[in-house]
């Protein structure tokens, strides 16, 4: 008999709940390591750190806190500047608000 291991949902939070007003922001590329290496030298905004940096077969992933207090407007820029080089880039916070993903 095989034994089924339980599938874990990880909750959101609601955008009013107290939680969700301390949740960690992070900004997640992938792409062509040569891509990710110029964004980050380029446009990395003040206060912003890298958390994970992982490059497998000619693909870099990396993982940036952005903090609580990023303004939009630079994660905005960020994000455009990502897109132009044609990067893999998503938002997202821990823990996850319910209704980010839209």
């Amino acid at each position: 008999m095989i034994a089924l291991v339980p599938v874990v949902v990880e909750q959101c939070v609601a955008p009013e709940a107290p939680t969700a007003r301390t949740a960690e922001t992070f900004v997640k590329l992938k792409g062509a390591p040569r891509d990710v290496e110029s964004l980050l030298s380029a446009k990395l905004p003040a206060g912003w750190e890298i958390k994970a940096d992982v490059t497998r077969s000619n693909r870099r992933s990396v993982s940036i806190y952005v903090g609580r207090q990023a303004k939009y407007r630079d994660i905005g820029g960020f994000i455009y500047s990502a897109q132009a080089k044609r990067l893999e880039v998503a938002v997202v916070t821990n823990p996850p608000i319910c209704g980010m993903d839209q």
